[in-house]
């Protein structure tokens, strides 16, 4: 057979993307908590299943780069600077096994951002990962049902961050239905959206109930349509109200009401009874004043990431915080605050890199919004399967929900954020980034390019 004929049989096959199948695993491990559910419903040894992905993607992205002319924006510096931080604050830490395991987290999550930047090169490459992030909720809602928690995951196994992750989904499933081009995909969101306002009311999550109706606000204001939202927003309410009244008032949601006790609206409104002064309300304040005193300490990297109880536990002496007498109270809790644990925690770099984040992302999801934006994302073809501004609308209300829902909660290092983080990113990316960061060229495909030249001569 020719040369020319060889060279060009191989040109003709396809070239497998498995670094791209690996993005995709991961992103359903991310979304899926698919590490904690093997070991816990399977196997247990079958929950290091994510630390092997993420290090075969690691080499994966290790040889693209060294063989890749690649772009700053594709590695993120505001991630990196939040490894950083969690990493300068290990020769202080009081546990490093719990450290360790947060810059494992964070590390995660550069990764996920490197590998999408680099794998995810059309936006059809992406809707795979848009599905997915909407989709998850069907699967929260097999397992969490009406119980306001799921048993197996330690992140949603808390009521608190059950509600929390629902208050995400009301809204993005709702900008997602929108978005929707395929009619059964738009009333599968729509319907992934009602059931979280549900899981919001069987959580019994008072701070997740009143970020719902800040949430449900803002959607309303953003949308274009208000008479077909406020529509929506009626089939919402009526949701509370069923919930409320079949699921908490009957008394079906015991196992989540802890201490609390009256009517869903009476444990609602008792948020506003007991203040600072009382109750989880003085609770809070202890351990916010106790998470100042503790980053003063230490104020440039913190004390390591989830070593706050730890560190507390030893810092403080008996009375020192109203509330903890014995301080060796601290010992396995949490700030309640994902601000005053990236302050604790990760010290003023950390803050740095979250307020880094934050703006990045505004910015970057304004930008999705753009005419040449919106334009080019018709051009490569999207127009008929998802519509951009919807979508950037999705990211931003769910970022909101997470930036309420965490001022009383600490949820800093679950999924979340950061797979919200680094999708709006990937997005702008492809609609928006300067050409000659979209495509970055191999120079091995180059050098290749032109041994095939020298065979077809």
């Amino acid at each position: 057979m020719p040369a020319a004929a060889v060279a060009s049989g191989r040109q003709a096959r396809p070239r497998r993307e498995y670094g791209l199948l690996l993005v995709y695993v991961l992103w359903a491990i991310m979304f899926f908590d698919l590490n904690y559910f093997f070991a816990m419903k399977v196997a247990a040894p079958l929950g290091r299943i994510a630390n092997y992905f993420f290090v075969i993607l690691l080499v994966f992205i290790a040889f693209r780069a060294l063989t890749t002319s690649t772009k700053r924006w594709f590695w993120y510096p505001p991630l990196l600077l939040l490894l950083f931080a969690s990493v300068g604050s290990f020769p202080v830490v009081a546990n490093t096994f719990i450290a360790w395991q947060g810059i494992q987290t964070v590390l995660s999550y550069c990764v996920l951002a490197v590998a999408t930047a680099m794998y995810v090169r059309s936006p059809q490459a992406s809707v795979p990962i848009i599905a997915m992030m909407g989709v998850r909720f069907l699967w929260w809602a097999m397992w969490g049902g009406t119980n306001g928690r799921v048993g197996w995951d330690p992140y949603t196994n808390n009521p608190d961050d059950f509600g929390g992750l629902m208050v995400q989904g009301a809204a993005l499933c709702f900008w997602f239905g929108l978005a929707a081009r395929v009619r059964w995909q738009r009333w599968l969101m729509f319907a992934l959206s009602l059931y979280s306002i549900l899981g919001v009311v069987s959580s019994l999550a008072r701070g997740a109930f009143l970020a719902l109706v800040a949430v449900t606000l803002v959607v309303w204001l953003r949308s274009h349509r208000k008479l077909a939202t406020g529509a929506g927003i009626l089939a919402g309410v009526l949701v509370v109200v069923l919930a409320a009244n079949i699921l908490v008032d009957s008394g079906a949601q015991a196992q989540v009401r802890r201490d609390r006790s009256g009517t869903f609206w009476e444990m609602i409104m008792s948020t506003f009874e007991e203040g600072t002064e009382s109750g989880t309300g003085a609770h809070r304040m202890s351990l916010w004043t106790a998470a100042v005193k503790v980053w003063q300490s230490h104020p440039v990297f913190g004390v390591g990431p989830g070593n706050f109880g730890v560190y507390a536990s030893q810092f403080f002496q008996p009375g020192e915080i109203e509330g903890f007498e014995n301080p060796a109270i601290f010992w396995g809790l949490n700030v309640h605050s994902a601000y005053f644990q990236i302050l604790s925690e990760f010290g003023v770099v950390g803050a740095a890199a979250f307020i880094w984040l934050m703006v990045d992302f505004v910015r970057k999801n304004r930008a999705l919004r753009r005419p040449d934006a919106i334009a080019r994302w018709a051009a490569l073809g999207m127009s008929d399967k998802l519509d951009l501004r919807s979508l950037s609308l999705a990211l931003e209300s769910a970022v909101l929900a997470i930036a309420l829902v965490n001022a009383i909660y600490s949820a800093f290092l679950q999924p979340w954020w950061f797979t919200l983080w680094v999708l709006n990113r990937t997005l702008w990316g492809l609609a928006c980034a300067p050409a000659e960061s979209r495509h970055a060229t191999m120079r091995f495909m180059r050098r290749g390019s032109v041994r095939q030249r020298r065979l077809t001569a």
